[in-house]
């Protein structure tokens, strides 16, 4: 995957120029937001390669349940009203979900272990 695929998900609306692909071809341009480190390049392009997974919310709140992590978990998303309204009206988890790896972190929780409790979730018998 070219490093312009990363940059574009990272920083969208930046302006940058790349002579050969790789970071240290990046000239960056933008005076507005700050060029991504290339350990944060390299972790958006391992994110965009690994294809998101996703599982219902029965399981996933099974699974957090099942982990000891539900209480919390939902204590954060009654917390935050953008949460509380992705999480009554979506019927799907997906592990490549921007609100969900933002409230992960907050929690402690890496993005692998998202993906993992996800994994699990999908495994999982109801």
């Amino acid at each position: 995957m070219h490093i312009s695929v990363a940059l574009t998900s990272l920083c969208p609306l930046a302006e940058w120029a790349c002579v050969d692909g790789t970071y240290a071809g990046l000239v960056w341009r933008d005076t507005v937001q700050s060029k991504p480190t290339e350990a944060e390049v390299t972790a958006e392009l391992a994110r965009l390669a690994t294809p998101p997974i996703e599982t219902s919310k029965l399981r996933f709140a099974l699974e957090l349940k099942a982990r000891g992590l539900w209480p919390t978990v939902k204590a954060a998303i009654e917390a935050d009203e953008d949460a509380s309204m992705y999480w009554d009206f979506t019927d799907i988890v997906r592990s490549d979900n921007q609100m969900l790896l933002a409230m992960a972190s907050q929690l402690n929780i890496s993005t692998t272990e998202v993906r993992n409790i996800i994994t699990a979730a999908i495994a999982r018998q109801v």
